[in-house]
């Protein structure tokens, strides 16, 4: 079963489903939140930021293949053009305090034909499969989840804002957008 831990506690209803790539079937999310899971939205461009998780997780254990979203394949959701990548950062241990980087390894894609930029971050060392420039299709393989940057254990972020992250001093200051998900 996959979950989704929606940070946005202000808006409307979370409705849909996500398509489980490993059995080939519809399966509704769990949203996690408030006392029953962590939060973090602390910043403007996280406002609507997903995490999604995949069972067994918050299971408190240092083996990062224990957890069931690690290592999982991460599909395009988009159309767009590729604007950064990082690929380079170790996974770190679930709940560490040092870190390298927040994001820690991402893809940041200009989405086509909208005024905005998907983050997925988190990512895999060394997994990302894409490069700077390159036009991607909803659907194209594009990296592995991972453990890396700040994070408290595996997870995919997802995260969309108007701006491009990369031309701001202050990129947590960008304005964070609402993630439509659809039935695929």
């Amino acid at each position: 079963m996959w979950y989704l831990h929606y940070d946005n506690k202000k808006n409307g209803e979370v409705d849909f489903l996500i398509d489980d790539v490993d059995n080939l079937s519809n399966i509704p999310l769990e949203i996690k939140s408030g006392k029953d899971y962590k939060t973090h939205a602390y910043w403007p461009a996280e406002c609507y930021a997903y995490d999604v998780l995949k069972e067994p997780y918050d299971i408190k254990s240092n083996n990062l293949d224990d957890y069931g979203i690690y290592g999982a394949d991460i599909f395009c959701p988009v159309n767009g053009i590729v604007v950064d990548v990082k690929a380079d950062e170790a996974d770190i241990l679930p709940n560490a305090t040092e870190y390298i980087s927040s994001l820690g390894n991402y893809i940041v894609i200009k989405v086509e034909n909208e005024d905005a930029y998907l983050i997925l971050a988190h990512l895999k060392k060394d997994s990302v499969l894409v490069s700077d420039g390159d036009c991607v299709k909803e659907g194209n393989l594009i990296g592995k989840v991972g453990n890396s940057g700040t994070t408290s254990e595996p997870h995919l972020h997802i995260q969309l804002q108007r701006e491009n992250p990369m031309d701001m001093k202050y990129p947590v200051c960008g304005e964070g957008l609402p993630v439509k998900f659809k039935k695929s």
